[in-house]
């Protein structure tokens, strides 16, 4: 009795201490399906190394990138299913199985999400030259004048974003891709492009005053730029859609093992210094349970293939 006692205490005192946190794995990865640098591999590092604190061994990441992040996830969805392996995603992958299903592999089956780590609100910034204010102002303009909006690429939730922005104010504007939300700046700047929709990370590169941030579609008001109004603010409180980043490990991993792996990141979520460097990273952290999660990433599935139907996006078009 005296050695079940003791080792109750101690296992309780282990998990509230931080390294109860799977002493069952021999070793654990981070898979990136995204290449170095990008916000993706940098939020990834960032959960890696608090996760690796908390868990007491180190987490191997991975950068995996390729075809659309399929690569790497298909990695994760065939490893072992006991939360040793993880990987982090944006959206992107579950917008390309609407456009172009992979035989063999759907991440909304073969992946469970266990965490939702953060999300990424979108910003609509207007060329300098347009004559508009706000929002509304834009829909006006835009009626009367040919309106156009870059974004990191085709089928992106920028796209999306500008897609459904359209579709809700009743005008269109003519989608130009770009490889980053960055290199359709030059192009704003110049006029030659109406408006730019990326992550809130563009807003630090826009304040030389070549283009003008009309609203985001967070939930409130950025810290780093509170004087941008939310979309719900600027009189459209249907365009709420923006990027996230969860966490997924094989869908067959038991549940135990899936809601311990999101304990650990919540506590992880939980330090103000992870807060404090995700914010920077445009990121409004959130967290959940895999309940929660799963929940989620279904209905904005949802949502973004009824976008992609009504509009019609395919991923060699504009």
């Amino acid at each position: 009795m005296r050695k079940l006692v003791i080792g109750a205490a101690f296992a309780i005192a282990v998990t509230s201490g931080g390294h109860a946190y799977g002493q069952d794995c021999a070793s654990r990865r981070f898979i990136v399906p995204y290449g170095p640098g990008g916000s993706g591999d940098t939020t990834g590092r960032l959960l890696a190394q608090k996760l690796g604190e908390i868990y007491g061994q180190n987490i191997v990441v991975e950068n995996m990138p390729g075809a659309g992040a399929i690569v790497g996830t298909q990695t994760v969805a065939r490893s072992a299913p006991d939360a040793c392996t993880m990987t982090i995603v944006v959206p992107g992958i579950f917008i390309s199985r609407a456009l172009a299903p992979q035989p063999g592999f759907d991440p909304l089956e073969d992946l469970a999400g266990v965490s939702l780590v953060g999300k990424l609100p979108i910003l609509l910034s207007v060329s300098a030259k347009v004559p508009v204010q706000n929002l509304k102002e834009f829909v006006d303009w835009a009626k009367k004048n040919p309106a156009s909006y870059g974004t990191n690429g085709v089928a992106s939730v920028s796209h999306l974003g500008g897609s459904l922005f359209g579709d809700l104010a009743g005008f269109k504007m003519t989608h130009v891709p770009y490889r980053t939300g960055a290199a359709a700046l030059p192009d704003v700047f110049s006029g030659d492009v109406t408006m730019s929709i990326d992550s809130m990370l563009i807003h630090t590169l826009i304040q030389g005053g070549g283009a003008r941030p009309l609203a985001q579609t967070g939930s409130r008001r950025w810290p780093t730029a509170p004087d941008v109004p939310t979309t719900v603010e600027a009189g459209f409180p249907d365009l709420t859609i923006g990027s996230w980043f969860v966490v997924l490990v094989p869908s067959k991993t038991p549940a135990d093992r899936q809601a311990q792996l999101s304990s650990a990141l919540q506590k992880v979520l939980d330090m103000p210094d992870v807060r404090e460097k995700l914010i920077t990273f445009g990121v409004d952290p959130v967290g959940g349970t895999p309940k929660d999660t799963d929940a989620f990433i279904r209905r904005e599935v949802a949502t973004y293939t009824d976008i992609v139907r009504k509009a019609g996006i395919k991923l060699t078009a504009n």
